[in-house]
């Protein structure tokens, strides 16, 4: 069977469309019957549980989850209850505030021997109809404050966190076939530690000790990276400059520009004129388009059950993404 897909969406900037992408993918991945967890790693203070009205799964207060027939309801919050849990999380101490309701951060601050009393399949949350897996972060301050210590601890706990986090997803999902990956904007602190980890599972390389027995022979993920940007210069002019940087530790590294007008044969003329004088030959091979369309794609967070895409447009951003097998 083929390994797992690791997709990470990353920017250099914000208001790009990453986030929208990001669930645009793992949505399309869906609607093909493959299994898809979404991991918000944005842990600066927004959530895709909020942009998308997503509901988690019912746990005791004490975080012990129960089974559906112990229940004896459904196994998902409604949205009324998932609301004014978060409302009391955001009101309590931050020590056991994740007993009102579980996000991503909990986990990352779990280590793998508790794994059994925390399994991550009661983490997930969902939305009505997409059947996608998400594990969104927190967007309330105080969680925002304990995630920011966690690239301070100087032992490359975070990027260790993060191998075990998608060896926990792994394990969970038996059938899984992809992980998106939402990374905040920017190409360092969090970014970067992630970005660390795809490039050695990108180049098939081993993991230092402590981190998940993937064996790099056997493949453990296939990785796509996508830069997303716009056509500002001052948006894709860096962009561009960090894939060429990145290009041989990120072979999978793409460059997407989103929300532009520019044809693809006219973007990959811009970047190969940026990269003229610079040597960077073959860059403009890693250029990416998703066609524009102010409102198809952005709808996900106005109207969060729609993904309605003409054909057309459906087989364009499919191939951008990578989906299919194409690009």
């Amino acid at each position: 069977m083929a390994p797992p897909v690791l997709r990470v969406f990353a920017s250099i900037k914000g208001g790009v469309g990453k986030s929208t992408l990001a669930v645009t993918c793992a949505r399309l991945l869906a609607a093909r019957g493959r299994a898809c967890v979404v991991l918000d790693m944005d842990f600066t203070g927004t959530s895709l549980a909020d942009g998308l009205d997503l509901r988690p799964s019912l746990l005791d207060e004490d975080l012990t989850p129960r089974t559906d027939q112990e229940r004896g309801v459904s196994a998902w919050l409604s949205a009324e209850e998932t609301a004014l849990r978060r409302a009391r999380r955001r009101d309590a101490r931050h020590d056991g505030a994740g007993r009102f309701l579980p996000y991503l951060n909990d986990l990352m601050t779990r280590h793998v021997p508790q794994e059994e009393a925390y399994p991550i399949e009661r983490f997930f949350w969902r939305s009505d109809d997409d059947g996608v897996r998400y594990l969104p972060s927190s967007p309330l301050r105080a969680d925002v404050e304990v995630a920011a210590d966690w690239l301070l601890d100087g032992e490359g706990g975070y990027i260790q966190h993060i191998a075990w986090m998608l060896d926990r997803v792994q394990r969970a999902v038996p059938d899984l076939r992809d992980v998106v990956i939402d990374l905040p904007p920017g190409t360092v602190g969090f970014s970067h530690e992630v970005l660390a980890l795809a490039s050695t599972l990108d180049l098939r390389r081993p993991l230092p000790e402590g981190y998940p027995p993937w064996e790099p022979s056997r493949e453990a993920w296939e990785v796509h990276v996508s830069l997303v940007t716009s056509e500002d210069r001052n948006d894709y002019r860096p962009a561009l400059d960090y894939v060429a940087y990145r290009a041989a530790a990120l072979p999978s590294l793409r460059a997407l520009f989103n929300r532009g007008e520019r044809s693809l044969q006219e973007l990959r003329k811009i970047t190969k004129a940026h990269f003229s004088e610079a040597g960077a030959l073959g860059i403009e091979d890693r250029v990416r388009r998703i066609p524009n369309d102010p409102y198809a794609l952005a709808r996900i967070f106005r109207d969060p059950a729609r993904l309605d895409l003409a054909p057309t447009m459906r087989d364009e951003v499919e191939r951008a993404l990578g989906i299919g097998g194409v690009e």
